[in-house]
């Protein structure tokens, strides 16, 4: 999401004619700019590299959900009862 303190530099990239074509027609098929689309793609795509970078490894994972197996066999596990109680636990995590 842009804000008051994102600056917009001028810059210049060397892309396939073709690319750049399938680009303005799907702009323009978006109602949108070829500058205004493209800054969105890469906007969706940078977003979603850092989420998977944030995310647990699979091995982090693997260790969580045998950690919460093994809290609920020993009696240590959370009762949920209803909506309220689910977000205040999940907000916790």
């Amino acid at each position: 999401m842009e804000t008051i303190t994102d600056k917009k530099i001028f810059t210049g990239f060397r892309l396939k004619e073709s690319l750049i074509q399938d680009l303005k027609r799907l702009a323009t098929g978006s109602n949108r700019s070829l500058n205004n689309y493209v800054e969105t793609l890469l906007t969706k795509f940078v977003d979603a590299e850092k989420d998977e970078a944030t995310a647990l490894s699979k091995e982090e994972l693997i260790e969580k959900v045998a950690r919460s197996e093994k809290e609920t066999k020993d009696g240590e596990g959370i009762v949920i009862r209803n909506k309220e109680e689910l977000e205040k636990f999940l907000n916790e995590l």
